[in-house]
């Protein structure tokens, strides 16, 4: 039971994690495979914050693959090239 709960809230909240910019898709990943691990109930579903977890995950992980299928598909926006600062001579 400990172990539902557990793998449970870790989910939901890897799920609310996956909307913040750093952690982002990985956070989404990791809600998606721990609502999976959660073991069912006896009535065969799975802990409502497993469920949450799984859908929050899967949306950002969604969202994130759309932005970069418009941003560098759709777009045509390559990767940022950087290049380190030379000052001018003489200045």
């Amino acid at each position: 039971m400990t172990e539902t709960r557990t793998l449970a809230w870790s989910s939901l909240v890897a799920g609310l994690l996956s909307f913040l910019p750093a952690p982002g898709p990985l956070a989404g990943l990791l809600a998606i495979v721990l609502g999976f691990l959660s073991p069912t109930g006896a009535d065969g579903r799975r802990p409502g914050q497993a469920r949450v977890g799984i859908l929050l995950g899967t949306i950002s992980f969604l969202l994130f693959a759309t932005f970069c299928v418009v941003y560098f598909g759709v777009l045509g926006y390559p990767f940022p090239r950087l290049e380190p600062y030379r000052p001018e001579p003489g200045r």
